[in-house]
């Protein structure tokens, strides 16, 4: 056995972002599950194995998506932005590829964007509450945000 990335980190490192927000969960899922709804609690989902091109059931609301092809090979294909500016692109994307090879193996990030000041007050708890990177607990002075949701 040779350790190697899967293909949920490499789409994040082709993209260069992180996979999760601090403090936050990600879900992982199918196509098909993505398309009953976004789940509940989770802001970033990862979406695997989706021949229909769910993404398009979320294109009305506020999520940037992270979507590739082929990740890691010569074809790679890499779109992000508001998943309402770019499901045209990733389904032409899609379909092209599709017409070229006989099939295509995409996966994509889908995050839902939030208010700053939701962004601010997430990171005032993760700062109170002692939450480290390190694995420590620093003691905490004060507590007035609410946990993470």
């Amino acid at each position: 056995m040779i350790p190697r990335i899967s293909s949920i980190q490499a789409l994040a490192a082709q993209h260069k972002i992180p996979l999760n927000r601090i403090g936050e969960s990600i879900k992982i899922t199918t196509g098909r599950r993505i398309a009953e709804g976004f789940p509940d609690n989770v802001d970033t989902v990862v979406v695997m194995l989706d021949a229909e091109g769910a993404y398009k059931c979320f294109a009305d609301q506020d999520i940037d998506i992270y979507w590739g092809a082929s990740i890691g090979t010569p074809n790679e294909i890499l779109v992000s932005g508001k998943l309402k500016d770019v499901a045209g692109e990733i389904d032409r994307l899609r379909g092209e590829a599709r017409k070229a090879n006989g099939w295509i193996m995409d996966s994509y990030l889908m995050r839902k964007n939030r208010p700053l000041e939701d962004n601010y007050s997430h990171f005032q708890w993760v700062v109170r509450s002692g939450l480290s990177l390190h694995g420590k607990q620093r003691r905490s002075l004060s507590y007035s945000s609410p946990p993470p949701r």
